[in-house]
């Protein structure tokens, strides 16, 4: 599913699980690629990635803390959060959709759950910015649902 969805969306798609503050790519899959290369590497803190945002909001509020507290509120990286409730609250809102978007002017990711992973992972993908919004959301779940078999 995600050679498939590299494919279907011309960007590259990761595989990834949380190892501290940090999303960890565990395999990745390039739109010309005949299968993923595994390439277990750490990657930004958990606010600089949607699927860093997506793993650090399934875990529990209390599980989050000690992640929180090391990293400290996301200032300019995740702007409009200024409190720990507001961030909470996001992370929140992003458990329950299983799904996190992430738009910037030229780029964006999107990340979703794939369910019954243990640990919890996520496949998501980064590239040019997407013209569907939606769409992306959609084809990226899919794809995640899809890799949990």
């Amino acid at each position: 599913p995600a050679q498939q969805l590299a494919v279907a969306l011309q960007r590259q798609v990761v595989i990834a699980d949380l190892r501290g503050t940090h999303r960890q790519t565990l395999a990745e899959y390039m739109p010309g690629d005949r299968d993923g290369r595994v390439t277990p590497r750490e990657s930004d803190d958990c606010y600089s990635t949607s699927g860093g945002r997506l793993l650090l909001a399934m875990l529990s509020r209390r599980e989050r803390r000690p992640v929180i507290d090391q990293l400290g509120l996301p200032g300019a990286t995740w702007p409009g959060l200024l409190t720990l409730r507001e961030l909470h609250d996001e992370l929140d809102r992003i458990r329950r959709a299983g799904v996190c978007y992430i738009g910037k002017t030229d780029t964006d990711t999107c990340s979703a759950v794939i369910p019954g992973a243990s640990p919890t992972a996520v496949l998501g993908t980064y590239g040019p910015r997407h013209h569907d919004e939606r769409a992306l959301r959609r084809a990226v779940k899919a794809a995640a649902q899809a890799a949990a078999g």
